[in-house]
């Protein structure tokens, strides 16, 4: 906790110091093995838990009865979206100005940073900085860590420059070196005399953070760290919000334990739904900036209304000139010609999932293979008309994964695409977060089909959530990776004029 912050304990926790934290420090118990820090040690750090930096405060407005009492904006998973984070800024301030008496906070649940995305790597994200910045002069920031953070800093430098641009950081991702969280795991909106208290979770797969900075990190099972902080937090308050960025999975077990009224927005899936229960408004805005979501709060005698709605955000808008100007400067600075190289032209505009539909048909035609298999999340873009640049298609494919085959019978296919292209639309209850693209095929018992996936799904952690079935055996396909073949067949196709043609 940095030195001079303004502290503030949680209105509705118990009087007595030790009584608030006990709910709390239950579940570091649980854990104090794993972070080789005693109970004792557990109790003296564990005090930073219970306090808070005061969130946003906002004195109580006489306003009309039909203005809402709070805005909140909420984004999650823009991964260094440069051409969309300037008309970003100016959509945020036009839905400021429309309402500028009633109080607007940003909610910002994770994964600012892209790897992928060269000028950020090679800046450490200083258009990102830049970008909150500028929001933060605007309205206040809470920022929930995702597992994007630290692509390319540790936690503890990216909450320190944070903070340096004005922006309020919570997680529940603990530093296995200190058995400490790496901010406040929770704050407050404060309207009025009523606290509204925002709990922040974070993914607690270690695979899905970069393997630097896998070896400091302690992520606590998200739904048991919820059931161990939300009772306390929650004791009094209107409603909640809860950001996570967990996942659809752990949240569908965190939304059916929730009690009164709350707002949870999730993020890591890259997915776009709007779900709603008896106790909650369950979000998630998308990915790369691809809109903005707002949600309007109406604090009644009864509980509170909640009315979502949400904003594209496409090239039609015009961006800020400063920030604009910011992300043109960090691009003359960090690109070399080899990202400016043209590695191939499309002669039509692409979607994300069309242009994952030609990477899944291009894989299983260079490899023979019956069944392609490759997660939605590798993928961060679809293609623009015209040339195509390396740090384009670096952002189209995320990660280069070694390609690796195995067989399965037709069973085993029938399980793997019943989890596959959820972006066709699947109901909510069979939603399983990041899901694999496909192409089409039959199955047909009795016959046996070659499965060509990347490594990264072949981990037997990831092989039940990604085929419905663990125990698969894999072998490389000769030297290829994804990012290899890919490469050069758009090369290959655009030398002949196929364009991106595929089938199925």
């Amino acid at each position: 906790m940095e030195s001079g912050d303004p502290l503030t304990f949680i209105p509705a926790l118990p009087r007595r110091r030790t009584d608030r934290l006990v709910t709390i420090l239950t579940y570091l118990f649980s854990m104090s093995d794993q972070a080789n820090i005693s109970r004792r040690q557990l109790l003296q750090r564990g005090t930073a838990l219970a306090v808070l930096t005061a969130g946003p405060s906002f004195r109580a407005l006489a306003q009309q009865s039909s203005a809402p009492d709070l805005v909140l904006l909420n984004l999650a998973d823009v991964h260094s979206a440069y051409d969309r984070l300037p008309q970003l800024l100016t959509l945020i301030r036009e839905i400021k100005e429309r309402q500028p008496q009633v109080p607007h906070v940003l909610l910002f649940n994770g994964d600012i940073f892209e790897l992928g995305n060269v000028v950020a790597q090679r800046s450490k994200g200083a258009a990102d900085y830049s970008f909150l910045r500028a929001i933060s002069k605007e309205i206040p920031v809470i920022f929930n860590i995702g597992n994007h953070e630290s692509d390319f800093m540790e936690h503890q430098e990216f909450v320190r420059r944070a903070r340096g641009v004005g922006i309020s950081v919570i997680t529940n991702l603990y530093d296995r070196r200190s058995g400490l969280p790496y901010a406040r795991t929770f704050t407050t909106i404060q309207l009025g005399e009523r606290a509204v208290p925002v709990l922040g979770l974070a993914v607690n797969a270690l695979t899905t953070y970069p393997k630097a900075v896998r070896d400091t990190l302690l992520p606590p099972d998200p739904v048991e760290f919820f059931q161990a902080t939300y009772p306390a937090l929650t004791a009094g308050a209107p409603f909640s919000i809860i950001l996570s960025h967990a996942g659809v999975v752990p949240d569908k077990a965190i939304l059916g334990a929730l009690k009164g009224q709350n707002l949870v927005i999730g993020g890591h899936d890259h997915l776009h739904l709007k779900h709603e229960t008896e106790t909650a408004l369950y979000l998630h805005n998308g990915f790369k900036g691809e809109l903005l979501n707002v949600v309007n709060v109406k604090l009644t005698d009864k509980g509170v209304n909640l009315t979502s709605q949400d904003y594209a955000v496409t090239d039609t808008l015009k961006g800020d000139n400063v920030l604009s100007g910011v992300i043109a400067a960090q691009q003359r600075l960090h690109l070399t010609p080899e990202d400016t190289a043209i590695v191939g032209r499309v002669s039509k505009a692409y979607s994300v999932q069309e242009a994952a539909q030609w990477a899944v048909e291009t894989v299983r035609r260079v490899t023979g293979a019956d069944i392609v298999a490759i997660n939605h999340t590798s993928f961060g873009r679809g293609f623009k008309a015209g040339a195509v640049q390396r740090k384009d298609f670096n952002e189209f494919l995320r990660f280069d994964n070694k390609l690796v085959k195995t067989t399965i019978d037709a069973a085993t296919l029938r399980d793997l695409l019943a989890l596959a292209n959820q972006h066709r639309g699947v109901p909510f209850e069979k939603l399983t977060g990041d899901f694999i693209y496909t192409n089409a095929v039959i199955p047909e018992d009795g016959k046996i089909y070659t499965l060509v996936t990347v490594d990264f799904l072949a981990l037997p952690q990831n092989q039940p959530k990604y085929f419905g079935k663990s125990g698969m055996v894999f072998e490389q396909v000769a030297q290829l990776t994804s990012k290899a073949v890919l490469e050069a067949e758009l090369g290959k196709q655009t030398a002949v004029g196929h364009h991106l043609d595929y089938t199925g």
